[in-house]
């Protein structure tokens, strides 16, 4: 069968969405099907091939930014060049990745019309926060018409790929025909075994308003090493405070912005890497994609209990899991690290490879993906 992903999605290993879709397709073609993608995010005029895939484009480089943002949440274009696709290769299903209400009923109908199946890929389901100027109105526009989506659209799809537990069990309760696949990759892995001594803990990427925690670990790191550097905290792509020679003097340091390839390198030399969210359904609806690299790397993660990416976190066998984000709490989960000697490192280590393979290595959800596809077709 033809497959035909639709979402704001870029060009493989761009970031978390492009991630994503780029590994489901591996598993789908893995399975004796075709993929090809339709992006809402990358620009381009004319397709791009790759690993067998072919990658379309809505926009061009002319494309303003408005019209860009109209686009994302009504999908005209979409509609149009999806029906251009249709006409030219015979697609069998769609998957859109996390589209607004608007786009997918549009796409339904028109695929109904057209006997084609149509499944979605829900990874995330936010908040709608009021406005406090222009610049959140998209944001929050786009919120409300995902909410309305998943509430009240994604009933009609012929199913679902829910990244998470929450997700899972939401979609199964409405009696929606649904797979759970957390983040999943496919390459090869070369594991490091770090030095046991002082260890190193990482946070790489941009942390949004509202979600990733980090001003309460630089502080607990700034405690734990108020005397002497017990643990090092490295920051790769976040922007350098003003007081940035004031936290090296406690072992914080920051790296710049840098390419996947470059971050997995980052991973595999930290001895634990760290996840901090807010009890909120966004936290528990998606799954960190740095907390699913970081273990299938074989490293484990510092993190807090909030019923999301966290369930697949075990404390002392593959990370250090705290109660509450309180600076008791991230303290003590800091202590607990540095307290870790050599063999209780390797152990923890050695833990994280297995269970990591066993939950996202794409290869392992090539079957399960194969019958979801083909129930009822």
């Amino acid at each position: 069968m033809r497959f035909l992903y639709i979402g704001a999605i870029q060009l493989p290993k761009r970031d978390a969405a492009s991630i994503r879709v780029y590994n489901i397709g591996y598993a789908i073609k893995k399975g004796g099907h075709n993929v090809d993608y339709l992006c809402l995010e990358s620009f381009g005029s004319e397709p791009v091939l790759w690993e067998d895939s072919t990658y379309h484009f809505v926009f061009s480089k002319e494309t303003k930014g408005m019209e860009k943002m109209q686009e994302l949440l009504f999908g005209t274009r979409t509609l149009v060049r999806l029906k251009e696709l249709c006409r030219e290769r015979r697609y069998d299903g769609v998957i859109l990745y996390n589209t607004t209400s608007f786009i997918e009923n549009k796409i339904i109908g028109y695929c109904r019309s057209e006997h084609i199946r149509v499944f979605g890929d829900v990874t995330e389901w936010y908040e709608a926060r009021t406005p406090k100027g222009k610049k959140d109105l998209f944001p929050y526009v786009n919120a409300l018409s995902v909410d309305r989506r998943i509430r009240k659209l994604d009933q009609k799809l012929d199913g679902v790929i829910a990244i998470s537990r929450y997700l899972y069990e939401y979609y199964s309760k409405q009696g929606v025909s649904v797979i759970r696949i957390p983040p999943i990759f496919h390459y090869d892995r070369h594991y490091l075994d770090t030095d046991g001594e002082c260890k190193t803990i990482l946070y790489a990427g941009s942390p949004a308003v509202g979600k990733d925690e980090i001003g309460i670990l630089i502080d607990a790191v700034k405690a734990v090493n108020r005397e002497s550097v017990m643990l090092r905290l490295v920051f790769v792509g976040v922007n350098r405070p003003e007081n940035v020679d004031t936290l090296e003097k406690y072992g914080i340091t920051f790296k710049p912005r840098c390419n996947t390839d470059q971050v997995i390198e980052y991973v595999r030399a930290s001895d634990f890497t760290v996840l901090f969210r807010r009890e909120k359904r966004f936290a528990k609806a998606g799954y960190s994609t740095k907390v699913a690299e970081s273990l299938f790397n074989g490293v484990p993660v510092l993190c807090n209990e909030i019923g999301g990416t966290d369930t697949d976190i075990e404390n002392r066998k593959n990370g250090i899991k705290i109660k509450g984000l309180s600076m008791e709490n991230v303290h003590e989960g800091l202590l607990q690290i540095a307290r870790l000697n050599r063999e209780e490192s390797a152990e923890i280590r050695r833990n994280c490879r297995v269970i990591g393979d066993h939950l996202f290595n794409a290869d392992h959800y090539v079957e399960q993906i194969d019958a979801f596809l083909r129930k009822d077709s």
